[in-house]
């Protein structure tokens, strides 16, 4: 199905003024089981993703807390983990989040922006381990990558160094063949970086 905040042809023939985005959601979520979108981009323009419109539309199903499908073979970066509740120590609902994002093969993980997610000034490097592993085991060594968030991690007093020993810790039993992926090949590979 195929939402759009612009005039349809047919209702601009007619006396009635043609349904707007928010009209056709409202409709629509009278049905219980209606929980999202799908658009096909093959009908789009190249550009049509960065159309203000569009952004409109899309904040607008977040709003209602409805998903959006694009059926692309487009890769897809989630930095930060997705930024889970940390300081609150929760996993819940990220935790099934994270599972479900990973099942798309062409998306993958930046390993960044713990400490950030966290209380600034009182965190642990333990408080980020069932995160990282969480992300790893869903995403797999091939589609997880190490980024530092720098010059942000200095809000959390975390340098870059600080960074990538702690990613570093929490990764103890990595090869060094998994390890060169998660902090460099995968990156290479995503981001077609000829290095």
């Amino acid at each position: 199905m195929l939402l759009r905040a612009t005039k349809n042809k047919k209702a601009e023939k007619s006396e009635k003024p043609p349904l707007q985005l928010p009209e056709i959601l409202d409709d629509l979520q009278k049905n219980p089981l209606f929980k999202g979108v799908r658009h096909l981009l093959e009908f789009e323009a190249d550009d049509w993703i960065t159309r203000d419109d569009v952004h409109v539309g899309l904040k607008q199903l977040e709003d209602r807390g409805l998903s959006f499908d694009l059926q692309v073979t487009l890769k897809f970066m989630v930095d930060h983990l997705a930024v889970p509740n940390i300081k609150e120590k929760q996993m819940s609902p990220w935790k099934e989040e994270i599972a479900e994002l990973a099942k798309f093969k062409n998306v993958y993980c930046k390993l960044s922006g713990l400490e950030t997610s966290h209380d600034w000034n009182n965190w642990k490097e333990e408080d980020f381990k069932p995160y990282v592993d969480h992300v790893i085991n869903c995403f797999g060594i091939d589609r997880c990558m190490f980024a530092t968030n720098w010059p942000v991690c200095l809000l959390a007093k975390a340098s870059y160094a600080r960074v990538f020993a702690i990613i570093n810790n929490l990764l103890p039993d990595l090869s060094e063949e998994e390890k060169l992926k998660i902090y460099r090949n995968n990156a290479k590979d995503f981001y077609n970086l000829d290095i």
